[in-house]
């Protein structure tokens, strides 16, 4: 055994630093995938297939080199089975509340399409009463922005804290477990709910709104 952890600590450490690196790196969307979240249905009904909509978000996502920017962060599951169970839904927690923001300003690019079905499908909530204390929930009621701010803090504080227990050896409890499986089933559903499924050959087009 205690070969065996000795084996996997360097894995483990270089499976922390690519996590780690990427919630990092999700902070220079952050400018983005505001925007993209304070959006209201109703205008997203009005102007998402609007040109100037899409030019807007070009722009924005032009600056930041969108495709180049995901790239990194979608193969950070390559580095899955070296962390706990716990760290991984806290870190797929926090990615997959970026992405699905970050997904919404992507689609504004695409004109034709009904954005606002994906708005109204979109569920962050359920993500945060998942993963983070009452009073978490009650401040994202509050003010989805300040308290979805405070969401992303919380998780970065408690995945550090999970990380270095994780170095430490300690093996997870049969409740830490559990709840890291709700969490990660609701962070996945997150990021299911924003992907667009084009039109099947035959399906009629979407009319504007």
């Amino acid at each position: 055994m205690s070969q065996a952890q000795a084996a996997l600590l360097q894995p483990k450490v270089n499976a922390i630093q690519t996590a780690w690196e990427s919630v990092i790196n999700w902070q220079q969307a952050s400018a983005v995938t505001t925007f993209a979240a304070v959006l209201p249905l109703d205008w997203v009904r009005k102007y998402g297939s609007d040109p100037s909509t899409k030019s807007k978000f070009d722009i924005m996502l032009k600056n930041l080199k969108h495709l180049e920017f995901l790239k990194p962060l979608n193969e950070t599951e390559l580095v899955r089975p070296f962390l706990s169970k716990k760290g991984w839904a806290l870190y797929f927690a926090y990615h997959s509340f970026y992405a699905s923001r970050f997904t919404k300003a992507s689609l504004l690019t695409i004109s034709g399409i009904d954005h606002a079905a994906i708005w109204e499908r979109t569920d962050e909530r359920d993500l945060v009463a998942k993963s983070a204390p009452r009073e978490l929930l009650d401040e994202y009621d509050a003010n989805f922005l300040i308290g979805g701010t405070s969401f992303l803090n919380y998780l970065k504080e408690q995945m550090l804290e999970e990380f270095q227990s994780h170095l430490s050896g300690k093996r997870e409890s049969d409740a830490a477990v559990a709840n890291a499986s709700a969490i990660l089933s609701s962070a996945e559903k997150l990021v299911a709910s924003t992907q667009h499924h084009p039109a099947a050959p035959g399906d009629k087009p979407l009319k504007k709104p």
